[in-house]
């Protein structure tokens, strides 16, 4: 069983929460007015731009009790898997990231940014990490630290692998009740 810390979920949901906000006010801008030629462009070289951002990071992660940087330590890969385009909420784009190792999440990244209200003209950058490793994560931008998570972002938990499901239906209730209360612990 997999079991991810609160403050994990609080921060992913926050995530999805901008991330579907931004494909829903995209798909109504595709089906309703269209953006200029100069106003994708820009938003192209924003990407651009994200995309140079998360080159200069680099994300590591070490297994178990393994310190950062050592010989059992390993760089992540990663990968855009989301683009964000939502220029009904403050002009707001950006791209989701994940970083994987062998296959495996280990982190995901979102780099945004929107327009600043009181100064026309100019953007604010944002950028939020979240650890999906059970090992220590660093993430370090020209050789200088930014993040670091000294907690796993997801704990495996035994799981009730030897529970045979009752023949009774208010048994199997109970069952299914007490398996539920198991990520709670």
């Amino acid at each position: 069983m997999l079991k991810i810390s609160k403050s994990a979920i609080v921060s992913l949901i926050a995530a999805l929460a901008i991330v579907l906000d931004c494909g829903h006010a995209a798909a109504q801008t595709s089906q309703g007015d269209s953006k200029s030629d100069d106003e994708q462009a820009l938003v192209e070289r924003w990407y651009k731009a994200y995309d140079e951002i998360i080159d200069s990071i680099q994300v590591s992660c070490s297994t178990g009790n393994v310190p950062t940087g050592s010989a059992n330590s390993s760089i992540m890969k990663r990968q855009t898997i989301l683009t964000l385009n939502n220029p009904q909420w403050e002009g707001r784009h950006g791209k989701v990231y994940l970083w994987t190792d062998e296959g495996r999440p280990i982190t995901l990244g979102v780099i945004m940014s929107a327009n600043v209200k009181t100064v026309p003209g100019q953007r604010s950058v944002a950028y939020e990490f979240n650890s999906l490793a059970q090992g220590n994560v660093v993430g370090s931008r020209f050789d200088e630290v930014f993040w670091k998570c000294d907690k796993p972002g997801v704990e495996w938990k035994q799981g009730l692998t030897d529970v045979v499901p009752s023949e009774t239906r208010a048994t199997r209730l109970t069952q299914m009740k007490a398996y539920s209360s198991w990520g709670n612990r």
